[in-house]
């Protein structure tokens, strides 16, 4: 019996010190798109999109949205004004790891609407 209770203790000793009080956090990564014209000056108000998440966020004064995501493999959807009645439609591939930042730039024809 006094073998069984010190193998009871060492394994609660074991057990007790193999919990962790916080959870594992994951690591996020960051996508900033940046919408842009013709003259290279940025184009508010432009609705981005990334998937598979449906995240939807719209450009700043400054051309800019910014996606926290965690690891792995997004599109980053957009419809921007340009030639034609369609105007650009981007659905660029991202891979995004822990703790790294992507940066993806659009072109918006804003003399062509």
């Amino acid at each position: 019996m006094k073998y069984f209770s010190c193998f009871v203790f060492f394994v609660l000793i074991i057990l007790v010190s193999s919990c962790d009080d916080e959870p594992t956090k994951v690591q996020t990564g960051v996508i900033y798109v940046t919408v842009v014209d013709e003259g290279n000056s940025p184009v508010p108000n432009e609705k981005i999109i990334i998937l598979p998440d449906s995240l939807v966020k719209y450009t700043d004064a400054n051309g800019i949205c910014k996606f926290e995501v965690e690891p792995g493999d997004y599109y980053v959807n957009a419809n921007l004004p340009g030639p034609g009645p369609a105007g650009y439609y981007y659905h660029k591939l991202v891979v995004v790891k822990s703790n790294e930042t992507i940066k993806v730039k659009l072109l918006a024809c804003l003399s062509c609407v």
